[in-house]
């Protein structure tokens, strides 16, 4: 969950505690009545990013850089360069910042990205990236 649904904004803008619910439209009954299910509400924490997240969004250029690589992905924020350099720097990052909370998402993209439509080509262009032989 990365944007509010309702109003497009950041789903968790600023640290503090934050109550999240959902609904889901499962199917139609005889009458044609949309059916949902929801979740209850739970709450959770948001902490501020830790000294090495500000660092890798330092490393992007800054925190705008930051969501919008987290926001819309390694493809369309590498589309205004060229993507191998891109896609290269975004893999020195990953190996400094090992430790930032936005390491899982964005390895998770990139691989995805670099994956492409077509498994076979995709998958070796992921081999070339992340392997070190």
């Amino acid at each position: 969950m990365f944007r509010n649904e309702r109003t497009g904004d950041l789903a968790f803008p600023s640290p503090g505690h934050y109550d999240i619910s959902g609904r889901m439209l499962v199917g139609f009954d005889a009458a044609g009545e949309a059916l949902f299910a929801e979740a209850a509400p739970i709450g959770i924490g948001v902490v501020a990013p830790g000294r090495i997240d500000q660092r890798l969004a330092e490393r992007l250029g800054s925190t705008d850089r930051l969501i919008e690589l987290l926001d819309h992905g390694a493809g369309r924020f590498c589309e205004k360069e060229p993507r191998a350099a891109c896609y290269a720097e975004l893999r020195q990052i990953l190996e400094h910042f090992p430790d930032s909370a936005y390491v899982p998402q964005i390895t998770f993209d990139l691989a995805d990205t670099l994956r492409g439509p077509t498994p076979r080509g995709g998958q070796q262009a992921g081999r070339r990236m992340f392997d070190d032989s």
